[in-house]
């Protein structure tokens, strides 16, 4: 079979593209239409590891009326930072001054539905039930803070800010009970 590969500006394109060529009929593959991941997508096919340092280069960036930044690089711009750059002790230095703040979460859930999909909000037997987070000073072992939300009563931790609620659903909306510690 021949294959033809199509690139686009944008994730609007390609979707919108995408769209067309199944209207007709022609099969397509690597469709990963999430726009949510396709930063993971076009990091696959251009071997671009998303957890190493890199430098970006001739990027521009604009605030959307909601208050986002939206930043825009070519891949070609994107360049990592090699182990002789690394280990440049001006460079090296940067990183041990970085004092970037780190939040990070997990969102644990629940389906009564049994079947064997990822739960989604639009069921009413799809439960989120507990959420957690941390937060800390980059590249530090020891959390700032390490806070628990969870939908029952919980015996306290002492290393955990435990708040119980009443979780309504899995769209976010949650609903004051009372502070467990």
């Amino acid at each position: 079979k021949a294959y033809i590969r199509v690139r686009t500006w944008n994730h609007f394109d390609r979707y919108n593209a995408l769209k067309a060529v199944r209207e007709v009929g022609i099969h397509t593959a690597s469709d990963d239409l999430n726009c949510q991941y396709y930063y993971r997508k076009v990091a696959r096919e251009e071997r671009l590891p998303l957890s190493s340092w890199a430098v970006l280069r001739n990027y521009s960036y604009e605030l959307a009326p909601d208050g986002i930044y939206l930043f825009r690089v070519s891949v070609n711009n994107y360049n990592l930072i090699s182990e002789d750059e690394y280990n440049n002790p001006l460079i090296s230095s940067a990183f041990l001054r970085d004092r970037t703040l780190i939040l990070t979460w997990d969102i644990e859930t629940y389906s009564s539905r049994k079947t064997g999909e990822v739960p989604n909000a639009k069921y009413d037997e799809d439960k989120v039930f507990m959420i957690c987070m941390t937060v800390h000073w980059k590249d530090d072992p020891e959390p700032l803070k390490q806070i628990c939300l969870v939908d029952v009563e919980t015996a306290p931790d002492p290393g955990w800010i435990t708040i119980a609620l009443t979780i309504h659903n899995m769209t976010g909306d949650l609903l004051w009970r009372k502070p467990v510690n």
